[in-house]
C-alpha cells in the first residue's frame, strides 16, 4: 500500500474516528462512498488509462487531506475542534479545486450569453431627454429603423407588410 494512503488511513482511524464529530462524519461518508465505489473500482481494474487518470485526479485530495491531518495535529489539544476545523479546510480546498473550475466556466458562459443579448449597435440606443437620441435625432426615427431591420431579418427585405 502506498505510504500517503497508509498515513491517511491512520489519520482517519486513530484521530478522526476517535471524536464524536469525526465518527458521525465517517458514518455518513461511508454510506455515500460505498454506494458507488465498488463499481468504480471494477472499472479502474479493467482500464489502466482510467486508473492513472483517477490517480492524477485524486492527487490534490491526498495533499489536502494530508494538510488537514497537520491542522488536526496543531489543534490536537481540543480534538472535536481539531476535527471540525481540519474537515472544513479539507472540504473548502477540495471544493475549490474540483468545483471551482466548473463554477467559473458556468459564470463565464452565463455572462457571455447575457452580454451577447444586451449588446445593440450604439446608434440604436437612446439616452437623451425629450424624446431624442444622444445625437439629437427623434426616437421615432430609430424605432422605425429598428422595426425595419427586425422585419428584414424575418425574411421581408423591404420591411413592409
Amino acid at each position: 500500500m502506498a505510504v500517503p494512503v497508509q498515513l491517511l488511513r491512520n489519520f482517519r482511524d486513530k484521530q478522526v474516528a476517535s471524536t464524536f464529530a469525526g465518527s458521525q462524519f465517517l458514518k455518513a461518508f461511508d454510506a455515500f462512498y460505498y454506494s458507488f465505489s465498488p463499481a468504480v473500482a471494477r472499472c479502474l481494474t479493467d482500464s489502466p488509462l482510467l486508473r492513472e487518470s483517477a490517480r492524477t485526479l485524486l492527487y490534490p485530495t491526498i495533499r489536502f487531506l494530508h494538510l488537514s491531518s497537520e491542522i488536526y495535529s496543531a489543534l490536537c489539544f481540543c480534538p472535536e475542534v481539531a476535527v471540525a476545523v481540519s474537515g472544513l479546510v479539507a472540504s473548502l480546498l477540495i471544493g475549490l479545486v474540483y468545483l471551482g473550475p466548473l463554477a467559473a466556466v458556468t459564470i463565464f458562459l452565463k455572462l457571455a450569453v447575457q452580454t451577447r443579448k444586451s449588446v445593440r449597435p450604439h446608434f440604436l440606443q437612446f439616452s437623451g431627454a425629450g424624446g431624442h437620441s444622444r445625437y439629437g435625432w427623434p426616437k421615432e426615427f430609430f424605432e422605425d429603423l429598428r422595426k425595419s431591420l427586425d422585419k428584414s431579418r424575418d425574411g421581408n427585405p423591404r420591411g413592409g407588410p
